[in-house]
This record gives C-alpha cells, structure tokens and sequence, in this order.
C-alpha cells in the first residue's frame, strides 16, 4: 500500500531562491556598473593618449624636417676642415699628456735587480 498524499503538491522554499537569485542579480549589476565605469575610464584615456601619440608625431616630424634643413646647410668642406682640426688638437692633447705608469715601469725595466727606487722628485729647470 502506497502512504503518499498525491493530492496537495510539496512544499518548496521559494523565497530563499527567490534571495539567491535577488543577490546574484544585485552582483551582476554592481559589476556590470564597475565594468562600463571602467570601460568609460579606459576610453577616456585611449583618447588622450591618441592625440598625445598625434602631437610628438607631429612634433618628431618638425624635427625630421629641422634636420633635414641643417643637414643640407652643412658645408661639407667645413666640416671634413674641423674634423681633421679635431683631431690634430686631440694628437697634441694627447702628446702632451704625461703617463707617470709608463715612466715608472720603463725605469724599473732598465734599473738592475739589486737597485731600489726610494723616491722620485720632479725639478723644474730655471730659465736663464
């Protein structure tokens, strides 16, 4: 024998689904409202740096131009004059200049083994 009531229908707890469903909905706006926020955000940004991207184009083009024109003003005969005048005054720079490591180790190469160098003085001679 079968004790099942089949006339009334069981009882279900619609309002704690109805809850769920309340905060799910509730969250899914929230981060749709956050989402769009953020998107007009990010918008915003993309078009500023748009045209800050156009403006230092447009500001790298100027100087291409710049140096286009001085190149072209360049005399080349100047410059080959003052790249040989560069380097003529970077070899007598470079004469000038004195390098106490070489003076020292050509001293100890030509000094004999039993010899010691306790001190070196420079001494300037008078002019007469």
């Amino acid at each position: 024998m079968l004790n099942t009531n089949l006339s009334t229908r069981p009882f279900y707890n619609e309002r704690a689904v109805h809850l769920v469903l309340a905060v799910v909905a509730v969250g899914v706006a929230a981060l749709t409202v956050y989402n769009v926020r953020h998107l007009i955000d990010l918008s915003a940004r993309n078009t500023e740096l748009t045209r800050q991207i156009g403006e230092k184009q447009a500001a790298a083009g100027e100087l291409d131009r710049q140096t286009e024109a001085i190149r072209r003003g360049v005399n080349r005969g100047e410059l080959a004059s003052a790249v040989a005048a560069t380097r003529e005054a970077n070899d007598l720079i470079d004469r000038r200049t004195f390098s106490w490591t070489e003076f020292l180790n050509l001293i100890e190469t030509t000094l004999p083994p039993d010899v010691m160098l306790t001190a070196v003085r420079r001494r300037c001679a008078k002019a007469s």
